[in-house]
């Protein structure tokens, strides 16, 4: 095995977000109109359950080589049917590949995903607000068989947290727009 070929595959699982959504509805008594609480329930982004169900895959292409693939994976799944499989070689260079995912606004408390690599060490999260800003983070992640649980909650932070674009002022501004997950090259 040439040890000069960087080559990392991860699965995902599941993507949930915690999310405080406000009650549809108001409650009417004659005069007296109350305003139903905020509450949290969990609504999952993604599955990787169905074809339809749409991701975009990416090749850093800012950073020329990185080859890879997103495919939906059926023999092995934490639960339900499928995964998805990102695999990344950078062998002919590049920095990192992709898989990201729009998400219609909502304000969120917590990301929560399963992840599992025999070989990866580390993924990037990037999150984006409501002005467009991108905060990223580096998750580090247990190199073996099992699948393990990650759960974000804060978003504007993190190991080698970095923020760029929107307000760029390193504050997370309300509702999530958008998730990207990268796999990045350790050369």
């Amino acid at each position: 095995m040439d040890l000069g070929i960087k080559k990392w595959m991860i699965s995902l699982m599941l993507v949930q977000l915690l999310c405080t959504w406000p009650m549809n509805g108001l409650l009417s008594s004659g005069n007296t109109i109350a305003y139903a609480a905020e509450t949290s329930q969990n609504i999952t982004i993604g599955g990787f359950e169905s074809d339809e169900e749409i991701w975009y895959f990416g090749l850093g292409t800012e950073f020329p080589g990185a080859k890879g693939e997103y495919v939906r994976e059926a023999s092995d799944s934490k639960s339900g049917a499928y995964s998805g499989k990102l695999h990344g070689d950078f062998s002919s260079g590049g920095k990192y590949v992709s898989l990201g995912k729009k998400i219609s606004p909502m304000d969120i408390q917590k990301l929560e995903f399963w992840v599992k690599t025999a070989d990866a060490t580390a993924i990037v999260l990037r999150m984006k607000d409501a002005t467009g800003q991108v905060h990223q983070q580096k998750i580090a992640l247990t190199s073996n068989p099992n699948w393990q649980k990650v759960e974000i909650t804060k978003f504007n932070g993190g190991t080698s947290y970095l923020h760029f674009g929107g307000a760029n002022d390193g504050i997370w501004h309300g509702s999530l727009r958008n998730s990207l997950f990268c796999l990045r090259s350790l050369v």
